[in-house]
C-alpha cells in the first residue's frame, strides 16, 4: 500500500504574506527633517531663515506668488536689481517633482512586491521589513533623481546668478538630503 503525504505549504505562505503586509513606509520630507530651518545662504548675510524644509518643498513643488513690499523693493535695489514700479509680485513657478517621482515609482514598486509575493509562495518567506526598506529606498531615490534632473520651468537669470546653478530645486543640497524614508509596523 502506498503512503500518502500531505505537503500543504499554505500555512507558511499565508504567514509570509501576512508578514509582508504587516509594514508600511513613509517617504519624503517629514519628521525632524521637515522642521529643520532652511540654512541661510551667504548671499543673504544678516538674514535669518523663517521657513523650514517642508515649507520650502511645498513652495517649490506647488509654486507661489510673493507680493512685493517696499522693504523687498529696497532690498532688491540694494542688490543692484531695480524692480519696475509695475512689478507687484514675484512668481515662483511650480516644480512638481514629487508627482513625477510618484508616477515613476508605481511600476517599480509593483515589481518589488511581485518578487516578494513570489518569494512568499516559493519559499514561504516574505522578508517583510526588507521588502518595505527596498520600497522606501527606491521611492526616495526616484524623488532625488527627479530633483536633480528637473530643469523646467527654469530658474530666472537672477536666480542662476545668485546660485551659480541652473537647477531649480538644488542650491546647497539641503532639501535633497532632507528626503528620507521610514518603515513602520502597521
Amino acid at each position: 500500500m502506498n503512503k500518502v503525504t500531505d505537503e500543504n505549504h499554505l500555512p507558511g505562505i499565508i504567514g509570509a504574506l501576512q508578514d509582508l503586509r504587516g509594514y508600511e513606509v513613509e517617504a519624503g520630507i517629514f519628521g525632524a527633517n521637515a522642521t529643520k530651518y532652511v540654512p541661510v545662504s551667504d548671499r543673504a548675510e544678516g538674514q535669518t531663515s523663517t521657513i523650514n524644509m517642508l515649507e520650502l518643498a511645498q513652495i517649490l513643488h506647488e509654486g507661489c506668488r510673493i507680493t512685493v513690499t517696499d522693504k523687498m523693493r529696497g532690498w532688491f535695489g540694494y542688490q543692484g536689481i531695480h524692480l519696475k514700479a509695475s512689478t507687484k509680485e514675484i512668481v515662483i513657478p511650480a516644480h512638481p517633482w514629487i508627482d513625477a517621482a510618484n508616477n515613476k515609482a508605481f511600476p517599480v514598486v509593483m515589481k518589488i512586491f511581485e518578487r516578494a509575493i513570489e518569494s512568499a509562495i516559493d519559499k514561504q518567506k516574505s522578508g517583510g521589513r526588507a521588502t518595505w526598506e527596498r520600497v522606501g529606498l527606491t521611492v526616495v531615490g526616484l524623488i532625488k533623481k527627479e530633483m536633480v534632473d528637473l530643469r523646467d520651468p527654469p530658474n530666472s537669470q537672477l536666480t542662476i546668478k545668485w546660485k551659480g546653478s541652473e537647477n531649480p530645486l538644488i542650491d546647497h543640497g539641503h532639501l535633497l538630503r532632507s528626503n528620507v524614508h521610514e518603515v513602520r509596523r502597521r
